[in-house]
């Protein structure tokens, strides 16, 4: 990717600091944007720090979970909480809500 001049970056993963510094270099002479997605289970990463505290109008975030899925999403409702429940219980509510653990928990 080094060298590439983009409009658009989608990081369909939280990147680190070092990944998201050099997809700001990719954008930086097109006026581009960079979009990531990802559940923050890193808990409060760089990343996370970045668009929670650092305001500037160019950036935004939203939280978004399994329950703010449309009805007729591809997960059922019905199905909605056996999957949260599956889910490790130190990673359910991020999972299912979005919010950032507050520590890593490996």
């Amino acid at each position: 990717m080094q060298g590439e001049s983009l409009d658009i970056v989608w990081a369909d993963e939280e990147p680190g600091k070092s990944v998201y510094s050099e997809l700001r270099g990719r954008i930086s002479g097109t006026g581009g944007m960079i979009m990531t997605t990802f559940t923050p289970l890193k808990g409060m990463s760089d990343a996370c720090l970045r668009f929670l505290n650092e305001l500037d109008p160019g950036r935004t975030y939203m939280k978004f979970g399994i329950n703010d899925l449309p009805g007729d999403a591809h997960i059922k409702p019905e199905e909605r909480a056996a999957i949260s429940a599956s889910d490790p219980e130190h990673e359910r509510e991020t999972r299912a809500n979005g919010t950032q653990l507050r520590q890593c928990v490996m």
